[in-house]
């Protein structure tokens, strides 16, 4: 097995554990603990014709970001996420995640898609959101592009675009700033 495919089942039974604790905490927060190890164990727990879950959702959905991936552990740990983006910035990230699938999926005259494999330009325009970041004390959301960029230099993502954002994470933060404006 490849390094990459391992840590995407690792990934997929990450999330499926963050997915657990986040019920825990709402149903028995005294319970989140197990309840956040039993939902990560399940993951791998052997399945007929599919092998597990965590592999299944491999085949499926591939490797999430290793944005979500991060979240997803400081959530199983119970650790605070990094605090969420305002709601121009949000609806900006938001705006800019649904522009790139959508242009990543064919429906534009570029693919960005496409830069990710050729890093060096899309690594000269973090520059300045990494100097943002640090200027601006967002030392959780620095870690977390650190940790992104980390994973992609090891070779567990083979485009850089897929360390920092997928879907998954595109309607999370759709969700979020729905649920913010409605409040």
């Amino acid at each position: 097995m490849m390094p990459a495919e391992l840590f995407g089942w690792l990934a997929q039974g990450c999330l499926s554990a963050a997915l657990g604790a986040l019920l825990a905490r709402r149903l028995r927060p005294r319970l989140a603990l197990p309840l956040t190890l039993a939902a990560g164990s399940l993951a791998f727990l052997p399945l007929p014709e599919i092998g597990s879950l965590a592999a299944w959702l491999h085949g499926v959905f591939g490797a999430p970001s290793m944005t979500l991936v991060q979240l997803a552990l400081l959530t199983c740990l119970g650790r605070p996420l990094p605090p969420a983006p305002g709601p121009r910035t949000g609806a900006a990230l938001l705006a800019l995640g649904i522009g790139f699938h959508l242009a990543a999926l064919g429906l534009g005259p570029v693919d960005p898609y496409g830069w990710g494999f050729q890093p060096l330009p899309l690594l000269a325009a973090l520059l300045p959101l990494l100097v943002l970041l640090y200027l601006r004390r967002q030392g959780a959301w620095l870690g977390l592009l650190t940790g992104n960029l980390l994973a992609y230099t090891v070779g567990l993502y083979a485009n850089l675009w897929n360390a920092l954002l997928d879907p998954i994470l595109v309607l999370i933060l759709a969700f979020h700033l729905a649920r913010r404006k409605s409040s």
